[in-house]
């Protein structure tokens, strides 16, 4: 029985419960819409004027990098990290295999039936024989690096080179190309640069090819490594070291400290010891109270509108937009929290109901507002 009359009860006050609802929604969304964490109490721009008192750290802390720093370091890095080449001795053994037989027979053949003992009057066919191999082997001691397009490295630029897993930092100059591999068998043939056989120019090429390769897995793990440990800091300030002056204009250099001081001071805010329950407790009780005191304004001097579900609903609605368009702007932090024109909500209130309610909606919902942005009660006053 007892079970039936609360039903009972509970069908016949149907517009009250709906009315319960739209105010404990209207908390809640509220409630969601409020930082879980200290803010920065100063509000500050790049290029403007400084107008709160000079400013001391309270604490240590290390200055940030801009973003535009940061990027511009890991390009950097990325351009002109060193690259990995790998010495491989097998080239050199597989070009000496085969060299000796093929030259023999192209020397037989480009000599013809003169057969003579001297190749152009300059070097005998006997002393190219007795000693190809160990030319090869002078430049692939050197080392005939490998043309990498995708690098872009200048002549100058070091790389790290892996000769028995055993790392070395040398220049790019250090090695051979094939153009100056083939400038040095001419200046061991013919005692000059140029050659005076262009055939045995392309048969000498043809044993001429890259032994310092390019370790493309090796050099993308250490620019990635090194991309990681770029610092994302520069420098400290100390406790108590003055941080700007009062009218002085905002550098982008003191930019960077006050926000690295916003930053650092944010993160502390979010460590203290303060358990979450009891956080959105207290924020549930204050914003209850001002949004009570909104529903007890009207219950005394507007019933009519407290009556209607549908009038209430907008004017609780145009309170928690202001504040979720608030507390989006401060996440942000695009523009200024001044940007909002939060006095359309009086004016919408007035076009509907009268200047009384919008003066008294507008004045709460500003108090909970004032709960996001940095300076409340500059910006109460403005408001």
């Amino acid at each position: 029985m007892a079970t039936r009359k609360i039903l009972f009860y509970l069908s016949n006050q149907h517009n009250l419960i709906v009315k319960l609802l739209i105010f404990g929604l209207s908390i809640g969304l509220i409630v969601y819409f409020l930082p879980r964490e200290g803010k920065f109490r100063y509000e500050f721009e790049k290029g403007k004027i400084w107008l709160h008192e000079d400013f001391r750290a309270p604490f240590n802390f290390a200055i940030n990098k801009s973003e535009d720093e940061i990027t511009g370091e890991t390009q950097f890095m990325e351009r002109n990290g060193k690259s990995f080449y790998e010495f491989d001795e097998q080239v050199l053994f597989e070009k000496q295999k085969t060299l000796q037989p093929e030259l023999d027979t192209f020397l037989r053949r480009i000599l013809g039936a003169n057969s003579a003992d001297y190749l152009l009057s300059r070097t005998s066919r006997s002393t190219i024989l007795a000693n190809g191999n160990d030319w090869l082997a002078k430049i692939y001691e050197r080392g005939i690096i490998q043309n990498n397009l995708n690098l872009n490295q200048p002549q100058e630029s070091y790389i790290i080179e892996l000769r028995n897993n055993i790392p070395m930092e040398k220049s790019a100059r250090d090695y051979h190309t094939k153009e100056t591999a083939l400038i040095q068998l001419s200046q061991e043939m013919y005692g000059k640069s140029s050659w005076e056989n262009e055939e045995l120019k392309l048969f000498f090429e043809r044993f001429l090819s890259p032994n310092v390769i390019y370790d493309d897995q090796r050099t993308q793990a250490s620019r990635k490594k090194a991309i990681e440990n770029i610092s994302t800091t520069r420098g400290m300030v100390t406790k108590g070291e003055l941080i700007i002056s009062k009218g002085e204009t905002i550098t982008p250099y003191k930019y960077q400290v006050l926000d690295s001081i916003k930053d650092e001071y944010e993160a502390q805010m979010g460590f203290l010891k303060i358990e979450s329950r009891y956080l959105i407790l207290g924020q549930l009780l204050i914003v209850g109270i001002l949004m009570g005191m909104l529903l007890t304004f009207l219950i005394l001097l507007r019933k009519d509108l407290f009556e209607d579900s549908i009038k209430l609903t907008l004017l609780f609605l145009l309170c928690v937009v202001a504040v979720g368009l608030a507390s989006m702007v401060v996440k942000l932090n695009v523009v200024s929290v001044y940007i909002i024109p939060f006095c359309i909500l009086p004016i919408i209130v007035r076009a509907f109901f009268d200047t009384r309610l919008a003066l008294f909606a507008h004045l709460l919902t500003m108090m909970i507002v004032g709960f996001l942005v940095p300076n409340p009660f500059e910006f109460l006053i403005i408001q």
